[in-house]
């Protein structure tokens, strides 16, 4: 290890990400090419390095940065420099040099102590001149919390909001208890937090960093497996078996924990003793009793006056109901709680307009909601009547800096409820158990409630299975639905959908037809496949839009027909490099001007504004919103997207990541979205993924045409495979899960032919 001194020249390269910086040090009088992770140092520093020097065939000798310290500017011309940098915002170089001349060596002991002597300088106000002082001290602190937490490998993301919250204590709270940091910090693990701990010679077996494992894990279960709760002896289990203690200590932990009200242990038959988070278990106890009140709720009906509606609205769209889909709207009528579920083309949607008419007759004002943008788009495209998601209807409140518990909060609650006397949710699969505990909590007293959705689709992301539970409960008013009206004659996907949910092989490549499966040998075959038909043969022989109207769905990220090889693939096609199309590489991945994109995670700070209307805006933009790059400013790293729906947001490197090429999507991610063309790469899906409702799922989000390329035994063992993730919840029918496998599915008895693979 050698070590080098030197003052901060040029910065040639900085990753505002990680603070990975490429510079040029002046080591007294010759320029050296260092790089490393420097985060929060600038020009006109001294910093002193420890690291091994590195041959480059392009660029020469390079030092590589280890570790280092800094230290201010020793003479007026590195001082001078220091001031300059984009630090002090406003200070030229004519400023800097006019404070360097006055107070010489003594200028950042009087920046930082005297800063009243600052303003006896010409042009430099009181105000601006405790700016001055109050940034130097500002940056003084944040290194020190930076340079301690890049000792432990902490991204700068990660320092950065350590120090908004704890402010100059950030180093002693950190020292004290590294483990806060899973809770208070939003994406902080476990892990990161326990490499600390360890480097602080904090016990493996302290009741903090058992109590930190313990929530941690808790955490898992609820935000990837999808549990309410989980049994107490498994969760010891596996809780000791992580951390390395023994059960005992895990035992006394969670009675601690219970004491201060951070987890609750419970009895739920037929699982015995369980342990829930708080707010889960708040959450599940409130849903489950306004469930309960709805269900028991009813309202008068009047016969005649209801004919006459049905009579109306089937003159009005030219159609003839179905006795479910005229009992569907009957029981809506009369109940305070109505789940109404049915596979593709089963009038659904139908149903929805004719309930929204009905109830308009009655003089009753009725909302249309749905957990995604796409989904309430669809919902008012097909009805006529606006529809929001979820998050816009309940009006998103949130503030980290305020809400300690980094919880989910709307302007609409109980103090101040929706104004709907009928609320009709779309895609309910996709609503968990937090969102929902929010909308029941919304309505008012006397409104009802109809949740539409298809109980065979996958579960919601988050907690809980509502739509599977509410159907399986028989005390649940419900309507099934099971008769396809988008007759086969018309379209093979609603028929194929229905025939691989009841366990059958779909009917393919009739050329009158939307159906069809393309074979392929290989993973690579497969890939070009998939890249072809989006780029050339779909756009050529149907018509769609490659980029807006066809979308690639596929069950996994990895390997060649994963959403990673193929963003990249489709990307260099669609979009290929451009002399006149800006981009910029963030972590790994390029992004370029006219790149579709997908918002990943829920942003309930984002500002956005209507593409056509600069005095229309507001906050939230949410998983699964689609749309174009339309700018790029690399300097800045400024991104400005323009979702399908003409509203835009303004993206930057902290929030870059945030978004993602969507050229291609997983199953999950295209839950509550409806595209005219769907391409369905089938090759190499991992075990855990290779089930009939992920293929389903998948071909339900065709609404014109479905290509499935790949391996026919795949797609056979997809359709074969009956599984279904098992989620521990205390509403619905509650039983023991017969066969549980290591990744959480419950193994189920398999339907349909015996299937002759290949």
């Amino acid at each position: 290890m050698e070590k080098i001194r030197g003052v901060i020249g040029v910065i040639l390269f900085e990753n505002e990400e990680n603070g990975y910086k490429i510079c040029i040090l002046d080591c007294d009088g010759k320029n050296v090419t260092a790089r490393g992770i420097l985060p929060y140092v600038h020009p006109g520093e001294t910093i002193e390095a420890e690291g091994r020097w590195q041959e480059s065939d392009e660029y020469g000798p390079q030092f590589m940065i280890e570790s280092y310290d800094t230290f201010m500017p020793e003479n007026q011309e590195d001082i001078v420099t220091f001031l300059q940098s984009d630090l002090f915002a406003g200070i030229g170089e004519v400023t800097a040099i006019a404070i360097v001349e006055k107070f010489g060596g003594d200028t950042i002991d009087i920046i930082k102590n005297h800063p009243e002597e600052i303003a006896t300088i010409k042009g430099i106000s009181e105000k601006k001149a405790q700016s001055i002082s109050d940034t130097y001290n500002e940056y003084s602190q944040l290194y020190e919390t930076f340079r301690f937490c890049a000792r432990f490998g902490i991204k700068m993301s990660s320092a950065s909001a350590i120090y908004s919250k704890f402010g100059h204590d950030s180093v002693d709270v950190i020292t004290d208890d590294p483990y806060i940091l899973t809770e208070k910090i939003s994406g902080f693990t476990f892990a990161e937090a326990d490499k600390i701990a360890m480097s602080l010679d904090i016990p493996y077996n302290s009741a903090k960093r058992i109590n930190a494992g313990i929530l941690w894990q808790l955490d898992l279960i609820v935000s990837e497996g999808g549990h309410l709760f989980y049994p107490y002896s498994e969760l010891v289990l596996i809780a000791a078996g992580q951390l390395g203690v023994n059960e005992d200590e895990v035992e006394n932990c969670l009675e601690i924990l219970s004491k201060e009200q951070k987890i609750v242990i419970e009895t739920v038959e037929p699982y015995g003793k369980v342990v829930y988070q708080q707010r889960i278990y708040e959450f599940e106890r409130f849903v489950k009793s306004k469930f309960d009140k709805l269900s028991d709720e009813s309202f008068p009906f009047e016969r005649n006056f209801f004919e006459d509606a049905i009579d109306s609205f089937e003159k009005s769209e030219n159609i003839t109901m179905g006795d479910m889909q005229k009992k569907a709207v009957e029981m809506a009528g009369t109940k305070g709680l109505l789940v109404i579920t049915g596979g593709p083309g089963t009038g659904k949607t139908t149903i929805i307009k004719a309930v929204t008419r009905y109830f308009d007759m009655l003089g009753l004002k009725t909302v249309l909601t749905a957990p995604t943008g796409r989904a309430a788009k669809r919902i008012t495209e097909s009805c006529g009547k606006e529809a929001r998601t979820i998050h816009r209807l309940l009006e998103v409140k949130y503030n980290p800096e305020e809400d300690e518990s980094r919880e989910l909060k709307f302007k609409k609650n109980e103090n101040d409820p929706l104004d709907a006397d009928v609320i009709i949710a779309d895609e309910t699969s996709m609503i968990d158990i937090i969102l929902m505990y929010h909308l029941l909590k919304a309505m008012k007293f006397g409104a009802r409630l109809i949740l539409v959705g298809d109980k065979d689709q996958l579960p919601s992301v988050g907690p809980g299975k509502i739509l599977a539970d509410l159907i399986s409960d028989e005390k649940y008013p419900r309507v099934v639905l099971d008769e396809i009206y988008r007759q086969s004659s018309e379209s093979l996907i609603s028929l194929n959908a229905y025939k691989i949910n009841h366990g059958q092989l779909p009917e393919l490549n009739d050329r009158e037809k939307d159906f069809f499966f393309i074979p392929c040998r290989t993973a690579d075959e497969c890939a070009r496949f998939v890249t072809d038909l989006c780029c050339e043969r779909l756009p050529k022989a149907y018509g769609f839009e490659p980029v807006r109207d066809i979308q690639v769905i596929t069950p996994t990220k990895q390997g060649p027909c994963g959403t990673k090889a193929l963003n990249r693939d489709l990307q260099s096609k669609l979009n290929p490099k451009d002399i006149f199309k800006k981009e910029k590489k963030f972590s790994d991945q390029l992004f370029r001007e006219g790149d579709r994109v997908m918002h990943i995670r829920n942003d309930y700070e984002l500002e956005w504004e209507r593409t056509d209307d600069a005095l229309s805006g507001g906050v939230g933009v949410f998983n699964g919103e689609m749309g174009i790059i339309q700018d790029i400013q690399p300097k800045t790293s400024r991104f400005i997207v323009e979702f399908d729906d003409e509203r835009y947001s303004v993206y930057n490197s902290k929030n870059i990541n945030e978004i993602e090429l969507c050229y291609a999507i997983t199953v999950h991610k295209s839950q509550g979205s409806e595209f005219d063309c769907v391409v369905i790469p089938l090759f190499n899906v991992p075990y855990m993924l290779m089930s009939r409702n992920i293929l389903y799922t998948a071909i339900t989000r065709a609404k014109k045409f479905v290509v499935i390329v790949g391996d026919r035994n795949t797609m056979k063992r997809m359709i074969a495979n009956n599984k279904v993730q098992f989620r521990y919840t205390n509403m619905g029918v509650k039983e023991a899960p017969a066969a549980i496998d290591e990744f959480g599915y419950e193994m189920l008895e398999e339907q349909g032919d015996a299937y002759d693979l290949e």
